[in-house]
């Protein structure tokens, strides 16, 4: 059945430990954490000093011509996946008098011949790792690009394997400051002087932690000294050009290596737009472009769960006369915010209901259209019963299942991959606490449910103890060898189409918008054969579609059966690609 969303005319844990905010699952997903992290910190874990990204660092000034692949796991025989490390410059602008840093790869190889060349790809985040996208949805990107490329991702610079910053002395640590994090939470709507000068406090700590642990790399993080390392990357393939597929924050990397290197540029795709003009001023500005059109994707959850009716959406059987499903929603995040629920999940970790939980379940669902059932269900209940069951067990879901450890013993970047990338790239962070509570203030009143907590998870970059070293601000117009594919959803929570528009304006010819009329964060999130063959097409032959050309999606998006959705084999790719790049973006 074809969606409804009309296509806009003009106008976005470490297990737990790993990730306390899960970059901007959510304020309520760490509330609710609270009991079973705890429980890992009893035993504290020696320290690792392999962790320690400035031990790292390499005093070699050389790089190697070529790329030496070798078996990601040398007991396992499949050559399918190959995996790699480089040498880049630490300082891309001393070469050949910089210290060297280690950059972590893995490749899906081409299943189709001719090979055609190879395809760089970045999840999103930033602190999303591409080594992980390549060797979890490598095949499916390979399915949907023609199989003709070898599928190649990429840990950025300070991020996962590739000398991930280090911001305390030990995991443990790591692990203790995280848990008291959670105790002080991210400020909301109504937040009061006391909590928002303890938030602040625990934020800037955790900048000058970073500061003194990771000193030598920190200023080296920026997008521009990434998209520098693809540079090099794609010279020890041996490749002319270079082919690209970057979503959400992968946009802006694209958008940046497209302006450093305008005549390196082949096949490169972007989707799920960032806004790059705001982002490169200012975080908070930046922040009150992303959830524009949230408030939209609330009205459409509540009208497509109407329109499936009671038998395929839990919810639509409560609605009556005098009670619509928003109103009934906003009932739930007012009955809860007083009294919460107490619950223990399936495999007994002990949780808390909130209104937080509501909203985190909310936006993960706005985020992936194929939550909406599984959402609605755990809201009715709620709603009708009073119990969590659903919830809960849709929370350890999101989490991914409780099975191991909430705490990693690993002292792994997690969030901080976020503030040490986007820290660098923006400029004008260090006004006042009072500049960025209006832009709190500000962005509530573009999404009640989201916008304060939205704004208040980037303030680790007001006391961020360094400036880049080298960051590209624009012009965005330089003229490109090959134009690039701008993707952009009609509706989707943070990466709004409103920016994508912008982004191919600015272009100035050097990009064509495909807008996809679905909802979810970027063009994976819902599966369109229009939009499928318009990017195999550009990665095969290089055509492109006439810009702003609108493509459709398909699918029911409250299905009476979910084990019964996304069985052909384009489907269950593009479900491959966007669980991972969920998990790379998903922040709040």
């Amino acid at each position: 059945m074809k969606t409804r969303p009309q296509a806009h005319t003009n106008t976005r844990v470490r297990d737990i430990c790993a990730a306390a905010v899960l970059l901007i699952l959510s304020v309520a997903l760490t509330l609710t954490a609270r009991a079973s992290l705890s429980l890992s910190l009893a035993t504290p874990p020696k320290p690792n000093s392999a962790t320690d990204s400035e031990a790292h660092v390499d005093s070699s000034n050389s790089h190697s011509g070529t790329i030496e692949w070798s078996r990601c796991n040398p007991n396992n025989a499949s050559l399918v996946h190959e995996c790699a490390y480089i040498k880049a410059p630490l300082d891309h602008a001393n070469p050949n008098t910089s210290t060297t840093i280690s950059i972590a790869l893995a490749r899906y190889k081409a299943t189709v011949s001719p090979r055609l060349g190879a395809i760089l790809i970045n999840p999103g985040g930033p602190g999303g790792s591409g080594k992980g996208f390549a060797l979890a949805a490598g095949e499916a990107i390979s399915i949907l690009t023609g199989g003709q490329y070898d599928i190649i991702g990429f840990d950025p610079r300070g991020i996962g394997e590739s000398n991930a910053i280090r911001c305390f002395e030990t995991s443990y640590i790591h692990s203790v400051f995280d848990v008291a994090s959670l105790a002080v939470g991210v400020p909301d709507e109504n937040v009061s002087k006391r909590n928002l000068a303890a938030f602040a406090a625990r934020q800037k700590v955790l900048a000058e932690s970073c500061g003194k642990w990771s000193p030598t790399i920190l200023p080296y993080l920026s997008t521009t000294a990434v998209a520098r390392d693809m540079d090099l990357i794609r010279e020890l393939l041996g490749e002319e050009l270079l082919n690209y597929l970057g979503v959400s924050y992968g946009s802006f990397l694209g958008s940046v290596y497209a302006n450093l290197f305008p005549q390196n540029v082949g096949h490169l795709m972007i989707d799920g737009i960032m806004d790059a003009t705001t982002y490169v001023e200012s975080l908070p500005e930046f922040f009150l472009n992303n959830l524009v059109d949230t408030k939209d994707l609330f009205k459409a959850f509540a009208r497509e769960c109407e329109f499936a009716g009671p038998e395929r959406c839990p919810l639509a059987k409560l609605v009556n006369k005098k009670s619509t499903i928003k109103k009934l929603i906003e009932t739930l995040l007012h009955d809860l915010d007083q009294e919460p629920i107490p619950e223990i999940s399936a495999s007994l970790v002990p949780l808390i209901i909130s209104q937080d939980t509501v909203k985190a379940m909310l936006l993960s669902a706005f985020y992936e259209p194929r939550l909406w059932k599984s959402v609605a269900g755990a809201l009715a209940e709620l709603i009708e019963s009073g119990t969590g069951t659903r919830a809960a067990a849709l929370f350890e879901r999101l989490r991914g299942g409780s099975t191991q450890d909430a705490c990693s013993t690993e002292n792994v970047s997690g969030s901080l991959g976020f503030f040490a990338v986007a820290c660098l790239d923006s400029t004008r962070n260090k006004v006042s606490l009072d500049d960025w509570q209006h832009a709190a203030r500000a962005n509530q009143q573009i999404s009640a449910l989201f916008g304060a907590q939205w704004v208040w998870n980037g303030l680790a970059c007001r006391y961020w103890p360094v400036t880049a070293a080298e960051r590209y601000s624009g012009p965005w117009n330089h003229k490109t060898k090959n134009k690039v594919l701008i993707v952009g959803n009609s509706f989707d929570p943070v990466t709004p189409l409103a920016s994508a528009m912008k982004m191919e304006k600015v272009m100035g010819g050097n990009g064509v918008l495909l807008v996809q009329n679905g909802y979810g964060h970027t063009s994976f999130a819902m599966t369109s054969q229009c939009t499928r063959d318009y990017v195999k097409a550009y990665f095969v032959n290089g055509t492109l579609p006439k810009s702003r050309t609108i493509c459709e999606t398909y699918g029911e998006l409250f299905p009476r059966d979910l084990d019964a959705l996304d069985v052909s084999p384009q489907a269950k790719a593009v479900k491959a690609v966007h669980e991972y790049i969920l998990k790379s973006n998903f922040r709040f």
